[in-house]
Protein backbone atom coordinates (compact mmCIF):
# COMPACT_ATOMS: atom_id res chain seq x y z
CA UNK A 1 0.00 0.00 0.00
CA UNK A 2 1.76 3.08 -1.23
CA UNK A 3 0.70 6.35 0.31
CA UNK A 4 -0.54 5.13 3.65
CA UNK A 5 -0.92 8.18 5.87
CA UNK A 6 -1.94 7.49 9.43
CA UNK A 7 -3.17 10.13 11.81
CA UNK A 8 -2.86 10.57 15.55
CA UNK A 9 -3.34 8.63 18.64
CA UNK A 10 -0.50 6.23 19.39
CA UNK A 11 -1.96 3.90 21.95
CA UNK A 12 -1.73 0.30 22.99
CA UNK A 13 1.14 -2.03 22.33
CA UNK A 14 0.95 -5.23 20.38
CA UNK A 15 2.90 -7.85 18.43
CA UNK A 16 1.80 -9.02 15.03
CA UNK A 17 1.33 -12.62 14.00
CA UNK A 18 1.05 -11.82 10.30
CA UNK A 19 4.14 -11.06 8.23
CA UNK A 20 3.90 -8.64 5.30
CA UNK A 21 4.00 -10.00 1.76
CA UNK A 22 4.47 -6.90 -0.39
CA UNK A 23 3.17 -5.98 -3.82
CA UNK A 24 5.23 -3.90 -6.30
CA UNK A 25 6.18 -0.33 -5.46
CA UNK A 26 5.25 2.78 -7.40
CA UNK A 27 7.19 5.65 -8.90
CA UNK A 28 4.09 7.71 -9.67
CA UNK A 29 3.84 11.16 -8.05
CA UNK A 30 1.31 11.61 -5.23
CA UNK A 31 -2.02 12.80 -6.59
CA UNK A 32 -2.39 15.23 -3.73
CA UNK A 33 -1.70 15.79 -0.08
CA UNK A 34 -3.71 14.82 2.94
CA UNK A 35 -5.05 17.85 4.79
CA UNK A 36 -4.11 17.78 8.45
CA UNK A 37 -6.33 19.50 11.05
CA UNK A 38 -5.53 23.15 11.63
CA UNK A 39 -2.71 24.13 13.93
CA UNK A 40 -3.37 27.30 15.89
CA UNK A 41 -1.01 29.70 17.54
CA UNK A 42 2.29 31.30 16.68
CA UNK A 43 5.02 28.88 15.64
CA UNK A 44 7.54 28.69 18.49
CA UNK A 45 7.00 32.28 19.52
CA UNK A 46 8.01 33.80 16.19
CA UNK A 47 4.78 35.71 15.83
CA UNK A 48 3.83 33.83 12.68
CA UNK A 49 0.29 32.52 12.37
CA UNK A 50 0.25 28.99 10.99
CA UNK A 51 -3.48 28.48 11.14
CA UNK A 52 -3.72 27.24 7.55
CA UNK A 53 -4.01 23.55 6.84
CA UNK A 54 -0.80 21.58 6.63
CA UNK A 55 -0.73 19.22 3.65
CA UNK A 56 1.15 15.93 3.70
CA UNK A 57 2.11 13.58 0.90
CA UNK A 58 4.11 10.38 0.40
CA UNK A 59 5.93 9.21 -2.72
CA UNK A 60 8.05 6.20 -3.65
CA UNK A 61 10.37 8.14 -5.91
CA UNK A 62 12.48 5.21 -7.15
CA UNK A 63 15.67 7.26 -6.77
CA UNK A 64 16.55 10.71 -5.48
CA UNK A 65 19.50 11.11 -7.83
CA UNK A 66 18.96 14.10 -10.10
CA UNK A 67 15.33 14.48 -9.05
CA UNK A 68 15.39 16.99 -6.18
CA UNK A 69 14.14 19.89 -8.29
CA UNK A 70 11.41 17.76 -9.89
CA UNK A 71 10.18 16.61 -6.48
CA UNK A 72 10.04 20.15 -5.10
CA UNK A 73 8.16 21.31 -8.20
CA UNK A 74 5.56 18.58 -7.59
CA UNK A 75 5.24 19.66 -3.96
CA UNK A 76 4.79 23.29 -4.97
CA UNK A 77 2.24 22.49 -7.66
CA UNK A 78 0.18 20.30 -5.35
CA UNK A 79 0.69 22.53 -2.32
CA UNK A 80 2.28 19.80 -0.20
CA UNK A 81 4.11 21.12 2.86
CA UNK A 82 5.73 17.88 4.01
CA UNK A 83 6.58 14.89 1.81
CA UNK A 84 7.67 11.45 2.99
CA UNK A 85 9.78 9.77 0.31
CA UNK A 86 10.87 6.17 -0.15
CA UNK A 87 13.55 4.39 -2.20
CA UNK A 88 15.74 7.48 -2.14
CA UNK A 89 18.74 5.15 -2.69
CA UNK A 90 21.09 7.72 -1.21
CA UNK A 91 23.78 6.78 1.31
CA UNK A 92 24.19 8.65 4.57
CA UNK A 93 22.26 10.28 7.39
CA UNK A 94 22.27 13.86 6.24
CA UNK A 95 20.23 16.96 5.47
CA UNK A 96 20.48 19.49 2.67
CA UNK A 97 18.61 22.49 1.35
CA UNK A 98 17.19 22.49 -2.15
CA UNK A 99 17.71 25.82 -3.88
CA UNK A 100 16.26 28.20 -4.86
CA UNK A 101 13.06 27.51 -2.91
CA UNK A 102 14.56 26.90 0.52
CA UNK A 103 13.04 23.44 0.99
CA UNK A 104 15.01 21.05 3.19
CA UNK A 105 15.50 17.31 2.83
CA UNK A 106 16.49 14.93 5.62
CA UNK A 107 17.34 11.40 4.52
CA UNK A 108 18.60 8.05 5.78
CA UNK A 109 20.32 5.39 3.69
CA UNK A 110 22.94 2.67 4.12
CA UNK A 111 23.56 1.07 0.73
CA UNK A 112 23.92 2.92 -2.55
CA UNK A 113 21.15 2.02 -4.98
CA UNK A 114 19.00 0.32 -2.34
CA UNK A 115 16.19 1.36 0.02
CA UNK A 116 16.47 4.72 1.75
CA UNK A 117 13.83 7.07 3.15
CA UNK A 118 13.55 10.83 3.42
CA UNK A 119 11.35 13.69 4.60
CA UNK A 120 11.17 16.92 2.63
CA UNK A 121 9.75 20.07 4.25
CA UNK A 122 8.93 23.45 2.76
CA UNK A 123 10.59 26.55 4.16
CA UNK A 124 7.53 27.59 6.17
CA UNK A 125 8.06 24.71 8.62
CA UNK A 126 11.84 24.15 8.57
CA UNK A 127 12.45 26.20 11.72
CA UNK A 128 9.80 24.18 13.56
CA UNK A 129 11.84 20.96 13.34
CA UNK A 130 13.23 20.14 16.79
CA UNK A 131 14.39 16.53 16.39
CA UNK A 132 15.40 14.10 13.64
CA UNK A 133 15.69 10.35 14.33
CA UNK A 134 16.94 7.77 11.83
CA UNK A 135 16.07 4.22 12.84
CA UNK A 136 17.26 2.50 9.65
CA UNK A 137 17.32 2.86 5.88
CA UNK A 138 13.60 2.01 6.02
CA UNK A 139 12.37 4.16 8.90
CA UNK A 140 13.08 7.74 9.96
CA UNK A 141 11.14 10.41 11.81
CA UNK A 142 11.05 14.15 12.35
CA UNK A 143 9.45 16.03 15.23
CA UNK A 144 8.04 19.54 14.85
CA UNK A 145 6.69 22.01 17.39
CA UNK A 146 4.04 24.23 15.82
CA UNK A 147 2.49 26.61 18.30
CA UNK A 148 1.26 24.41 21.14
CA UNK A 149 1.18 21.26 19.00
CA UNK A 150 3.93 18.62 18.81
CA UNK A 151 3.86 16.51 15.64
CA UNK A 152 5.97 13.46 14.78
CA UNK A 153 6.18 12.48 11.12
CA UNK A 154 7.53 9.04 10.18
CA UNK A 155 8.63 8.03 6.69
CA UNK A 156 8.66 4.26 6.11
CA UNK A 157 9.47 1.77 3.37
CA UNK A 158 8.38 -1.81 4.06
CA UNK A 159 10.48 -4.77 2.84
CA UNK A 160 9.61 -6.36 -0.46
CA UNK A 161 8.31 -9.88 -1.01
CA UNK A 162 11.63 -11.44 -1.97
CA UNK A 163 13.26 -10.70 1.37
CA UNK A 164 13.25 -13.23 4.18
CA UNK A 165 10.64 -13.29 6.91
CA UNK A 166 13.06 -12.11 9.58
CA UNK A 167 13.76 -8.91 7.62
CA UNK A 168 10.07 -8.21 7.27
CA UNK A 169 9.41 -8.92 10.92
CA UNK A 170 12.31 -6.69 11.93
CA UNK A 171 10.74 -3.81 10.01
CA UNK A 172 7.45 -4.05 11.93
CA UNK A 173 9.27 -4.37 15.25
CA UNK A 174 11.40 -1.32 14.47
CA UNK A 175 8.33 0.68 13.48
CA UNK A 176 6.59 -0.40 16.66
CA UNK A 177 9.55 0.85 18.70
CA UNK A 178 9.44 4.23 16.97
CA UNK A 179 5.70 4.61 17.49
CA UNK A 180 5.90 3.62 21.15
CA UNK A 181 8.30 6.50 21.79
CA UNK A 182 5.70 9.06 20.70
CA UNK A 183 3.74 10.32 23.74
CA UNK A 184 -0.03 10.05 23.55
CA UNK A 185 -0.29 13.82 23.86
CA UNK A 186 1.53 14.32 20.54
CA UNK A 187 0.27 13.97 16.99
CA UNK A 188 1.60 11.11 14.85
CA UNK A 189 1.62 10.79 11.07
CA UNK A 190 3.12 7.84 9.20
CA UNK A 191 3.64 8.25 5.47
CA UNK A 192 5.18 5.57 3.34
CA UNK A 193 5.20 2.64 0.98
CA UNK A 194 4.01 -0.31 3.05
CA UNK A 195 3.72 -2.63 0.04
CA UNK A 196 0.33 -4.11 0.84
CA UNK A 197 -3.33 -4.05 -0.11
CA UNK A 198 -5.81 -3.30 2.66
CA UNK A 199 -8.62 -3.83 0.16
CA UNK A 200 -12.04 -2.25 -0.10
CA UNK A 201 -13.65 -4.24 2.72
CA UNK A 202 -13.45 -2.74 6.20
CA UNK A 203 -14.88 -5.77 8.03
CA UNK A 204 -13.32 -5.98 11.47
CA UNK A 205 -11.48 -2.68 11.01
CA UNK A 206 -14.31 -0.17 10.83
CA UNK A 207 -12.61 2.24 13.24
CA UNK A 208 -9.48 2.66 11.09
CA UNK A 209 -10.54 1.75 7.51
CA UNK A 210 -12.77 4.20 5.65
CA UNK A 211 -14.11 1.70 3.12
CA UNK A 212 -12.60 3.29 0.00
CA UNK A 213 -9.70 0.93 -0.61
CA UNK A 214 -9.12 -1.04 -3.80
CA UNK A 215 -9.50 -4.73 -4.60
CA UNK A 216 -8.93 -7.57 -2.17
CA UNK A 217 -6.95 -7.48 1.04
CA UNK A 218 -3.72 -9.48 1.05
CA UNK A 219 -1.47 -10.76 3.83
CA UNK A 220 0.61 -7.59 3.80
CA UNK A 221 -2.60 -5.60 4.09
CA UNK A 222 -3.56 -7.60 7.15
CA UNK A 223 -0.21 -6.68 8.74
CA UNK A 224 -0.88 -3.00 8.01
CA UNK A 225 -4.37 -3.17 9.48
CA UNK A 226 -3.21 -5.06 12.57
CA UNK A 227 -0.56 -2.42 13.24
CA UNK A 228 -2.92 0.50 12.65
CA UNK A 229 -5.56 -1.03 14.92
CA UNK A 230 -3.06 -1.71 17.71
CA UNK A 231 -2.04 1.96 17.76
CA UNK A 232 -5.40 3.52 16.91
CA UNK A 233 -4.16 4.94 13.59
CA UNK A 234 -6.54 5.71 10.75
CA UNK A 235 -5.52 4.64 7.24
CA UNK A 236 -6.29 7.97 5.68
CA UNK A 237 -6.33 7.14 1.98
CA UNK A 238 -9.23 4.76 2.60
CA UNK A 239 -11.39 7.64 3.85
CA UNK A 240 -11.53 9.46 0.51
CA UNK A 241 -13.45 8.11 -2.46
CA UNK A 242 -11.55 8.08 -5.77
CA UNK A 243 -11.98 6.40 -9.11
CA UNK A 244 -10.06 3.15 -9.54
CA UNK A 245 -7.72 4.58 -12.17
CA UNK A 246 -6.64 7.20 -9.62
CA UNK A 247 -5.90 4.49 -7.07
CA UNK A 248 -3.86 2.13 -9.25
CA UNK A 249 -0.48 3.61 -10.12
CA UNK A 250 1.45 0.48 -11.16
CA UNK A 251 0.48 -2.76 -12.88
CA UNK A 252 2.47 -5.93 -13.52
CA UNK A 253 0.28 -8.78 -14.70
CA UNK A 254 -2.35 -9.32 -12.04
CA UNK A 255 -0.41 -7.30 -9.47
CA UNK A 256 -1.12 -3.67 -8.70
CA UNK A 257 0.25 -0.98 -6.46
CA UNK A 258 -1.85 1.72 -4.87
CA UNK A 259 -1.23 5.39 -4.31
Amino acid sequence: MHGCATLPRPGCSGKYARVARPSPGSGTPPEGGVNYPRFHGNGRGKGKDKGSRMRFGTWNIGSLTGRSVEIVEVMRRRRINILCSQETKRVGNKAREIAPWGYKLWYSGKTRGRNGVGILIDREYIDDVVDVSRKSDRIMSIKLVIGDEVVTIVSVYAPQAGLDASTRQEFWEDLEEVVQRVPRSEKLIIGGDLNGHVGSSRDGFESIHGGFGYGERNEAGNAILDFALAYDLGIMNTWFEKRDFHLVTYRSGDNTSLD
